[in-house]
């Protein structure tokens, strides 16, 4: 592993424990609520610029952390095969999507039942500063 990749991979975790712990955990009950409708929840995270348009074009109510039918985020990024596939996927109990969008960009993530989250291959649509 190369010095760059090395600090690319440091700004990666950084970035993702920030996402979990001050994007994701103050709101696991507005999550489970959306869960509980049958919703895929979006997480606003720090958003800026470029994900605003994209926020909007969901629904966004200004929150941080919103619900979203399948249905119509489904029609929203159907041009993507990824998020096409990470939508239909079977998942285990307990196992459920998140869509994140921020300044970054999006990524699609499935949290593992209170074990952990994963990032869906490919769903990157940005590149850490």
């Amino acid at each position: 592993m190369t010095e760059e990749s090395e600090g690319t991979a440091e700004k990666a975790d950084w970035y993702m424990g920030r996402l979990v712990n001050d994007g994701i955990k103050p709101y696991v009950e507005e999550i489970a609520a959306i869960l509980s409708r049958g919703e895929v929840p979006v997480v606003a995270f720090e958003p800026t610029g470029r994900s605003v348009p994209a926020l909007d074009g969901l629904g966004w109510n200004q929150r941080a952390v919103f619900g979203v039918p399948r249905s119509v985020l489904g029609t929203a990024l159907a041009q993507d095969e990824v998020t096409r596939q990470w939508l239909a996927r079977q998942r285990g109990q307990g196992e459920f999507p998140i869509l994140v969008i921020s300044h970054l960009g999006s990524t699609l993530l499935v949290n593992y039942g209170g074990s952990g989250f994963s990032i869906e291959p490919g769903s990157l649509n940005s590149v850490l500063p």
